[in-house]
């Protein structure tokens, strides 16, 4: 007959230990939904962000560095978060300095991903997140197995799959 002792451990460990959750795309949606995890979390959650680019946040959308290509919204509605509405004026504010805001503007995108790179910070180290690699198959129902491209496999206990638009 099983130790109650020993059950009673097992169950505790497996309903503290964070949660996997993989995260498939790192462009926006992905950093926006891991910096979602994370801040909600309170450390229950840890996003792995499957992403083959060097840089989180770029995907296709943010990773030009031309200043001349700029986002098709005002920097005013690109926050990360709807209770920090100012979020992305105010990271731009300080990198340029001015004296007046730019929630009116339309910014260099690579600013952006930037942002989503630093607002991601704010909660954990984005290379320990950081999964360079890509996804070929994901098996099971919960908890899953996440092949990837390399050959490795993750075990997640949920997936998102964020690969943009």
């Amino acid at each position: 007959m099983p130790d109650p002792a020993t059950q009673s451990s097992a169950a505790e460990a497996a309903t503290t230990r964070p949660r996997e959750i993989a995260v498939i795309g790192g462009g926006a949606a992905g950093v926006l939904v891991a910096s979602q995890l994370l801040r909600a979390g309170d450390g229950r959650l840890r996003p792995r962000v499957i992403e083959p680019r060097e840089r989180l946040g770029e995907g296709i959308a943010y990773a030009t560095r031309q200043p001349e290509h700029l986002l098709n919204v005002r920097a005013g509605n690109m926050a990360a978060f709807p209770d920090e509405p100012d979020g992305f004026t105010d990271f731009a504010a300080r990198r340029t300095g001015a004296a007046d805001s730019p929630a009116q503007r339309y910014l260099p995108r690579a600013w952006y991903a930037d942002y989503l790179r630093d607002t991601l910070a704010r909660f954990a180290d984005p290379g320990s997140l950081h999964v360079r690699d890509a996804v070929v198959d994901i098996e099971g129902d919960g908890p899953f197995r996440v092949r990837l491209r390399s050959g490795q496999v993750l075990a997640a206990d949920a997936v998102v799959i964020a690969t943009g638009n």
